[in-house]
């Protein structure tokens, strides 16, 4: 007994490096764990900020792409406007008729559709040419149409033997000819398709950011 008195001060001393060692176990283990989750975090954060430079090459690569849809759509309305904005019926079929008498092509006969075509931002006005005259007669009034002001084109030929007995050395047909001429729609507007663009941006749907996450929406990640 009185061993263990003389020497309790070396047994205090060795609980007390006992209990210092299993606090630094302890401490160690929360430091480990720390950095744990440091690492963590700065991968996380290494990863956010990638994704917000994604999502801002993204939101720039679309602005960049709505400023060349509005250029593309500019040069499609100025095109538009090279037509003209109505057609006068009178004038059009005057002009062919002019052209068919000078070239002796017989039995004229050239009327306008009731509707005109409508191909969106131009529609087409198509005029029923019917007449007696030779192949080459015809082939003339196509070349010859073509010296109209405006754009005039040849839709639809149709050439029938005509079977009344003929002295010419040079075969008469009928030919069905369908002429057309064109104007732009006044009221047309080419879409762009921008504020589709722009609410899909706004609610997260639609158009998508990098790697297939919504621009718009929850990226999943914290």
């Amino acid at each position: 007994m009185g061993i263990i008195i003389k020497n309790i001060h070396f047994l205090i001393i060795a609980l007390g490096l006992f209990n210092a060692y299993m606090l630094w176990e302890e401490k160690s283990e929360m430091i480990t764990n720390l950095n744990d989750q440091i690492s963590v975090l700065n991968n996380s954060i290494e990863t956010k900020k990638r994704n917000k430079k994604e999502l801002q090459n993204f939101f720039r690569d679309i602005n960049e792409a709505k400023d060349r849809i509005e250029r593309v759509a500019l040069e499609i309305e100025k095109a538009q406007q090279q037509l003209p904005a109505d057609l006068n019926d009178a004038e059009v079929i005057g002009f062919i008729t002019r052209k068919a008498d000078e070239l002796n092509i017989r039995e004229i006969n050239i009327s306008p559709e009731m509707k005109d075509d409508d191909k969106g931002f131009y529609s087409i006005r198509k005029y029923n040419f019917k007449a007696k005259g030779t192949y080459v007669q015809f082939l003339i009034l196509f070349e010859n149409i073509s010296d109209y002001k405006r754009i005039l084109n040849i839709g639809k030929v149709i050439f029938n033997r005509n079977n009344v007995q003929q002295r010419s050395r040079f075969q008469v047909i009928d030919g069905e000819i369908q002429v057309w001429a064109y104007r732009y729609n006044t009221g047309y507007k080419e879409d762009r398709g921008i504020e589709e663009i722009d609410k899909n941006l706004a609610t997260g749907g639609g158009a998508r950011g990098p790697k297939g996450k919504k621009a718009g929406g929850d990226s999943g990640e914290d």
